[in-house]
This record gives C-alpha cells, sequence and structure tokens, in this order.
C-alpha cells in the first residue's frame, strides 16, 4: 500500500490536503459509516460541531493530520473504511503510472518480490511491465486475483451451484499475465458460512488442480482475520463448527528496514531515540487468523546476528 503522501502524489493532489479533506467530506458525509467517522475526526479537530456541519476555512497542518489518519488507519480510522478514501482518490490515475510508484515503494523498502493484490492492467503492456522490472535494483512482482470474503460470508442462492460466474473468472486468471493465485479479501465484519466453507474448498481443489496440469506452484492468500469461522454457540450445532485456519493455519511473521519515520511502528514514529536515516532499523512484526502480535524495532546487526544463530541450530538438526 502506498503511504498517504505517495498516493496523493500519485494521485495529482500533491500536498493540497485541504482541497482533499474537502473532496473527502462531500463524497462520504451523508454515509452512515464513512461520514460517522469524518465527523467525529472534524469535531475532535473543533473544525465542526454537532449543530454545525458546514467546513470553515481550515489550515494547511489540521487538513493534513487528518488526511493522513483517513489514508493510513490511524487515530480510530477503521482499516476497512480507509480503501473507500483512497479508491475515491485514485478514480482516473493512470494505471501505469499508478503501478510505477507502487514499485517505487517497494524498492524503497528493499523489497525485491511481492505479490500484489489484483491484476495487470490492460492498459500496461507485457513490454512496459519488463522495463519497470528491469531497473538498477531487481525486482520481481507477481498479482493475485481478488476474491472478496462476502461470498464466503453468504448463503448460495442455488444449493446445486457453488461456483458463480464471478469465481470462475478470477480462477481462469490464473497462470495469465503475471497472475499466479488468489487473494482472499474483504471487510472482517462477519463469520464465513458453512456453504462459504465448501466454497473455499472448490476453489482451494481447483487451484490444485491448475498447478498439478500446469507443473507450477500457484497460491492461496486468507487475509489475517478474514478467514475465520465461528461456530454456532448453540452445543449440537457446534461439532460441525470448521475455519480456514483448519485448512490453512499460519502464522505470518513480516520483516522489513524502516527507511523513514513513518516505517515505524505508531508509538515509536515519534522517537527522538530512534534515526532510521542514520540507523539500520528493521521491523518485526507477527500475525495471524484473529492474532496481531505489536510490531517491535531491531538494528541490522541483531537482526543477523538472530539469522546465523537459527542457521546454526538448523544445521545441528535442532
Amino acid at each position: 500500500m502506498l503511504t498517504p503522501e505517495e498516493l496523493l502524489d500519485v494521485t495529482g493532489y500533491k500536498e493540497d490536503y485541504v482541497r482533499v479533506l474537502i473532496l473527502i467530506w462531500l463524497n462520504f458525509k451523508d454515509d452512515s459509516l464513512k461520514g460517522d467517522l469524518l465527523r467525529k475526526q472534524l469535531q475532535a479537530e473543533q473544525i465542526i460541531t454537532s449543530d454545525n456541519e458546514e467546513l470553515p476555512v481550515i489550515d494547511v497542518e489540521t487538513a493534513q493530520n487528518i488526511v493522513i489518519n483517513l489514508l493510513s488507519a490511524r487515530n480510530g480510522t477503521d482499516y476497512n473504511l480507509v480503501y473507500s478514501f483512497r479508491r475515491y482518490l485514485q478514480q482516473g490515475v493512470n494505471q501505469k503510472r499508478f503501478l510505477e510508484a507502487v514499485i517505487k515503494n517497494l524498492l524503497r523498502q528493499n523489497i525485491s518480490y511481492a505479490e500484489l493484490q489484483g491484476s495487470l492492467a490492460r492498459s500496461v503492456s507485457f513490454d512496459n511491465f519488463r522495463q519497470m522490472l528491469d531497473c538498477e535494483n531487481k525486482i520481481d512482482i507477481r498479482f493475485l486475483t481478488l476474491v472478496n470474503t462476502q461470498r464466503l460470508v453468504t448463503e448460495a442462492s442455488n444449493p446445486e451451484q457453488l461456483l458463480i460466474k464471478d469465481d470462475t473468472k478470477a480462477l481462469s486468471t490464473i497462470g495469465q499475465r503475471w497472475t499466479v493465485g488468489l487473494d482472499i479479501a474483504g471487510p472482517e465484519e462477519k463469520m464465513f458460512t458453512h456453504v462459504g466453507m465448501e466454497r473455499f474448498k472448490l476453489i482451494h481443489e481447483q487451484i490444485k488442480l491448475y498447478a498439478q496440469e500446469k507443473n507450477a506452484t500457484f497460491i492461496i492468500r486468507v487475509h489475517v482475520g478474514e478467514g475465520y469461522f465461528q461456530p454456532c454457540e448453540s452445543q449440537e450445532d457446534n461439532n460441525n463448527g470448521e475455519g480456514i485456519d483448519d485448512i490453512y493455519a499460519d502464522v505470518n511473521i513480516y520483516v522489513f528496514r524502516a527507511m523513514q519515520a513513518w516505517d515505524l511502528p505508531e508509538h515509536i514514529s515519534n522517537s527522538k531515540e530512534v534515526n532510521v536515516t542514520e540507523n539500520e532499523i528493521w521491523v518485526i512484526s507477527a500475525s495471524g487468523f484473529c492474532y496481531e502480535a505489536e510490531s517491535v524495532i531491531i538494528s541490522g546487526d541483531e537482526l543477523r546476528q538472530i539469522i546465523q544463530s537459527a542457521k546454526r541450530l538448523c544445521s545441528d538438526g535442532q
């Protein structure tokens, strides 16, 4: 995900935070969830009151703070709502230019391989894409087609047909235009239904079949929390409870080098004792289904010592 500053740069808004805040307000103020969030942010900054919702003249610094909160899930902004604000600002943006910004963001973090949600835009030719990847610091990118979690939390209108046209269309993209799998993602609002679990199993089996046919490795990525199924509380139904974590259990550990202050965990990003421009600082976080650990920071030397110790333990068979 691009930083708020990178997003505003590629969308052409640059540092015009006041304009961005006004546009977001005008577009979302009547939406129950997003409008309520905006009101809370604006009331906290004493820009509007419960009796007066007319936006006055706003200073740049205040607008900047609110916009960054809205675009980066800070200060009470629900993570799922961030996507709505970002998608609104991204409307009409040249896809080639947007992809170039994403690649630049990944390179800044010293990431050499990434699997991005979505697909390679039709407006980006194979030659253009290869040129983007063939830069001074080599990077390899693959895509995962989105399957919305909503498909797994609803009952089937036709129990005889678990997969619908959108499912088969998503599956058909695998193995084409740098697409190597599916990304199951969406708001973490509901439990998976038993029918949804059957859909997932069917999708999983289909991808396994594709992999065998093409002698390739394909991916199903289920986002943290979005693959959680909570069994019915009634005792008689408890034995039927099943979740994605029963099939696809894991804990993911993410490690990346902090290149800017905003790369650091929020609780330490303003610390004067941590200087990321003069020191090699790495961020480690761990997450799994319905679990997320607080990120920690570590020096490059300490991280290398841990890796060397782990290699020694592996070589000793421990």
